[in-house]
């Protein structure tokens, strides 16, 4: 595993939330009204480019926004594990992963699924021929939304959104 520490002790000045596949920075929006109503600095970040540096140099650049005033915990779901694991060490305290991807050095998402034990996603996945992915939302609430019930599992399902599959497949 890759470890990665600062060169010297730092006090986390902010929290830095980056969302996983399939999901906006919405899917961070109950998180990060909790930590602004504590007065804590917040940014989220928005992925879905074309590969994962595209959406580490987003996330930097959405990280920018509340690193002025030091290092900040930085927190990935899901694909966001990958993102944040790119993020300069000088910008971030500490890494949090939350059920989430955590490459090493020249793995990638794509990669570590395959080694996984099989599940049902991919018989959720509808791809097109743009190398995009939705998830059928049928399946997806028991798959995403297990614990959820009723109208807050249907809203949860209502947000998910494409992915582009390159950004799992690349470094």
């Amino acid at each position: 595993m890759n470890v990665r520490q600062n060169p010297v002790p730092t006090t986390p000045r902010g929290v830095f939330l980056v969302h996983g596949a399939w999901r906006t920075g919405e899917a961070w929006n109950g998180v990060a009204a909790r930590l602004r109503a504590h007065g804590v600095a917040v940014a989220v970040a928005e992925s879905h480019r074309d590969s994962l540096a595209g959406d580490v140099a987003a996330a930097e650049a959405a990280l920018d926004g509340i690193a002025g005033s030091g290092p900040v915990v930085a927190r990935g779901h899901s694909y966001g594990g990958a993102v944040i694991s790119g993020l300069p060490p000088c910008k971030v305290a500490h890494l949090v992963y939350l059920a989430a991807m955590m490459p090493d050095v020249g793995e990638t998402s794509f990669g570590l699924l395959a080694q996984a034990p099989p599940s049902d996603l991919g018989a959720c996945m509808v791809g097109d021929v743009t190398g995009t992915t939705t998830i059928d939302p049928a399946p997806a609430g028991g798959l995403f939304h297990g614990r959820l019930e009723g109208d807050r599992r249907s809203r949860h399902v209502a947000e998910l959104v494409p992915q582009v599959m390159a950004a799992i497949r690349r470094r």
